[in-house]
């Protein structure tokens, strides 16, 4: 590294130049960083393929409410609420433990809910505290 000497205060003080290695070693830890907070985030859904996981088990799939009450849930974000007579297809999306469920039809009531699956169980919550246990339908 050159440096260059001059004096100040009767002293001799060290200038050091401008160093491009050490700028370009700060842009590289500064994305490596990025890199390491991506993956962390990534390893919080534990994807599996292109699923959304949870405690060994996967969202996409069909659960059901009740005999009669489906919820289908594809890995295009795409699904539906599948009732014996009706299928009312949705698009959904999820951000955190959070899934919005927003309904193509406008006769139906689009919602957010907080989810969780676990294996073959699914547990839905809405804003007004309903909590909906789901199976998986095999």
């Amino acid at each position: 590294m050159s440096s260059k000497t001059y004096r100040k205060g009767g002293r001799r003080v060290r200038r050091k130049k401008n160093n491009t290695k050490m700028m370009v070693l700060g842009i590289l830890c500064g994305l490596a960083s990025a890199a390491v907070i991506f993956l962390g985030v990534w390893a919080i859904f534990l994807r599996d393929g292109n699923s959304i996981t949870g405690k060994g088990g996967t969202l996409y799939k069909e659960w059901a409410i009740d005999s009669t009450t489906h919820y289908r849930f594809d890995e295009d974000g795409k699904g539906a609420l599948v009732l014996p007579t009706e299928e009312y297809s949705f698009s959904f999306m999820i951000k955190g433990d959070k899934i919005t469920i927003d309904f193509d039809d406008p006769k139906c009531i689009d919602k957010i809910y907080t989810f969780s699956v676990n294996g073959d169980t699914m547990t839905i919550t809405s804003d007004s505290d309903n909590i909906f246990n789901m199976t998986a339908v095999k």
